[in-house]
């Protein structure tokens, strides 16, 4: 049987493209991050085949764009974002995600409907992200900077982690000038905090004993910078960090 895939378009071809000049890389070299051949490579540019999907996730994950703002419109099994939520949520909560909230099944399913997507990666806008090894280490709070391209006043970022087969969004960052709003959908009340600085945005969050990764959605193009480990002693005594703290779904 062969993949499954999807044709690329020629504005999705140019952007690809334009993504190797502006980062130096020959198609040779990217057809090698692909794991592919370079004609292979070739051929999806031009639209002659199919690309197929475990290559696709690479591309947009390179990128950093949304899938629709690579793709347009998505119809195919790996890019629907709405099929399988009964059976998802059954087997997250069958598996201890959720079983330490004393809410019935019917609240968890509500908070999955407003906050879950089947989409590894945002469907629109500028995206980066960083992993959680928990082989490395567990049960602690890790800082992370958002670093801005250009000093901008107002913007917004989604925050969101990876669970068995979805993506759960758990919280909002809204930039207003000198000030941090953090938004968080599972633990209110939400809460604002000092900007550290125009460029920089210092945030945290819970890393627990399952491997997950962390995916920050903006509008506007940034980066990201790993800090590392922290502790509560430091987050208690910083009033310039947003910190999206612990709660059941990161149990």
């Amino acid at each position: 049987m062969p993949k499954v895939g999807v044709f690329l378009t020629p504005e999705a071809s140019k952007k690809i493209k334009r993504y190797l000049k502006q980062n130096n890389l020959s198609q040779e070299e990217f057809a090698e991050n692909l794991k592919v051949s370079s004609k292979t490579l070739r051929n999806w540019l031009s639209g002659k085949h199919s690309v197929d999907l475990e290559a696709l996730d690479i591309i947009i994950y390179k990128l950093g764009i949304g899938v629709n703002d690579l793709l347009g419109d998505v119809d195919c099994d790996r890019y629907n974002y709405t099929a399988g939520v009964v059976s998802t949520i059954r087997e997250i909560y069958q598996n201890n995600v959720a079983v330490y909230v004393e809410r019935s099944y019917r609240k968890i399913f509500d908070l999955f409907q407003s906050h879950i997507t089947f989409l590894r990666f945002p469907q629109h806008g500028y995206f980066r992200t960083f992993e959680h090894d928990a082989k490395k280490g567990k049960n602690y709070y890790f800082e992370f900077y958002i670093k801005l391209k250009e000093e901008i006043e107002t913007a917004e970022f989604v925050m969101s982690f990876s669970v068995y087969k979805v993506r759960i969004n758990y919280g909002e960052l809204h930039i207003d000038h000198d000030r941090v709003d953090v938004v968080q959908y599972f633990q209110p009340p939400n809460y604002s905090v000092k900007r550290a600085s125009k460029n920089i945005i210092r945030v945290v969050t819970w890393f627990d004993e399952v491997p997950h990764t962390f995916v920050v959605n903006s509008k506007i193009p940034f980066e990201i910078e790993e800090k590392g480990k922290i502790s509560e002693y430091e987050l208690k005594r910083a009033d310039d960090i947003a910190v999206f703290w612990k709660h059941f779904f990161f149990h």
